[in-house]
């Protein structure tokens, strides 16, 4: 499950990356050159995105593997207090993991909005008006991507956060296996006292079935 999280922890990097590279580019006033600059990074984001909904699927199955497996082991086991504190758990780990789908989507959108402007910005035949646009898209560029480095940080703060928690979680679903365990002792235990208490009669048996047979066998 880790592994996974690190896995699209690394793929933001890239996708944020990416961003700061395009928060500092200076678009040149060739339609032609927007145009592929505007192709290029809508290819880059599908990448992206592809590889991203690959790894959310791939912790999805994680996660429901996992629920099947505590339903069917912990939770009959637990206190009502440690099952309700799982719940609770779970939901904030959900909750941080919609965070960061709503993080890419925001910067997705902003990326292409950004690009839209430039284009536009180069048809404006007046100069003075062009650099002053353009001037007001930089700012409003930079303004985004300082907002994105912050909400990043954050955002991986909390990341960190919900692996350390999800360690306790695992920990207490270990304690409620070895509390199953301790069921079975009891089980063993029965079984132990009940194959105890049928041995002599399953020994007066075979003296009995001798007898039998001894007297069968005389007869012969």
């Amino acid at each position: 499950m880790n592994k996974l999280r690190k896995k699209a922890k690394c793929l933001n990097y890239v996708f944020l990356t990416m961003l700061m590279a395009v928060s500092i580019f200076q678009v040149s006033c060739s339609q032609t050159q927007i145009e592929k600059f505007t192709g290029n990074l809508k290819k880059a984001i599908e990448a992206f995105e592809e590889q991203k909904e690959d790894t959310e699927e791939a912790l999805k199955e994680a996660e429901e593997a996992r629920m099947k497996a505590l339903k069917q082991t912990i939770i009959k086991y637990t206190s009502s207090k440690t099952q309700n504190f799982i719940e609770r758990w779970r939901e904030a780990d959900r909750e941080t993991m919609n965070l960061r789908v709503r993080f890419n989507g925001v910067i997705k959108d902003a990326d292409f909005l950004f690009a839209y402007c430039e284009k536009k910005s180069n048809i404006i035949k007046d100069r003075s008006l062009k650099s002053k646009m353009k001037g007001f898209i930089q700012k409003k560029k930079n303004g985004f991507a300082s907002e994105v480095k912050k909400t990043h940080v954050a955002l991986i703060a909390l990341e960190e956060a919900i692996i350390k928690g999800n360690d306790v979680i695992i920990s207490l679903e270990i304690v409620g296996s070895l509390k199953a365990v301790g069921d079975k002792f009891k089980d063993l235990g029965n079984i132990y006292r009940t194959a105890t208490l049928k041995l002599p009669e399953t020994e007066t048996l075979i003296k009995e079935g001798r007898k039998l047979l001894e007297s069968d066998l005389s007869t012969l």
